[in-house]
């Protein structure tokens, strides 16, 4: 067991927080994948290239640089950011959170607290299970269930239990099984 994670789902109110949230481009992965490799000691270049291209990426920029990134606000969108704030900002400028929702680290209390002062709802609680090479996050971030792999076109889906007695999901290559999933999960 990695980390306990709360799924949260809800519409946030509150102000919005500060730094603008956009959409990027391709030629802003550089930057991200340099916020990532802080973060998690690798990038997740591959991916994040693929969910531009689909169009749920969003940046967050203060004082003209990026400070954080999101793929997507569900369950196959991960999140980083150089502050708990930069994950907050792109929270709060999500257009919606997909599927059953986001997911977040328990232990980052600024975090579930921001959830809770916004009125977001827990609906369910997971473990993160990772099988291999882990490296323990520095900073602020949102999981996953899919991970591409640097290979063009194969992905792996982390073992997550679920609070509920759940079936898990095992370790699988290919990345049209991260493709299915998020096609249900956005539904």
């Amino acid at each position: 067991m990695r980390e306990l994670l709360s799924v949260f789902q809800g519409t946030p109110r509150g102000s919005p927080i500060a730094g603008a949230v956009l959409r990027p481009t391709p030629d802003e992965i550089a930057a991200c994948d340099e916020i990532c490799r802080q973060v998690h000691g690798h990038d997740r270049h591959c991916e994040l290239h693929y969910w531009i291209d689909v169009g749920t990426a969003r940046v967050v920029e203060r004082g003209g640089r990026i400070t954080g990134y999101a793929t997507g606000f569900g369950y196959t969108g991960h999140a980083v950011g150089k502050t708990d704030d930069d994950v907050i900002a792109l929270l709060a400028g999500a257009d919606a959170f997909t599927g059953l929702g986001f997911l977040v680290p328990s232990r980052n209390t600024r975090l579930m607290a921001w959830c809770f002062d916004s009125g977001l709802k827990i609906v369910q609680q997971s473990t993160l299970i990772a099988i291999g090479l882990y490296n323990e996050p520095r900073g602020a971030w949102l999981p996953s269930i899919g991970y591409q792999s640097p290979r063009p076109k194969v992905a792996h889906l982390l073992h997550i239990r679920h609070r509920r007695n759940e079936p898990s999901l095992r370790l699988r290559p290919k990345l049209r099984v991260v493709r299915l999933l998020s096609e249900i999960l956005h539904r």
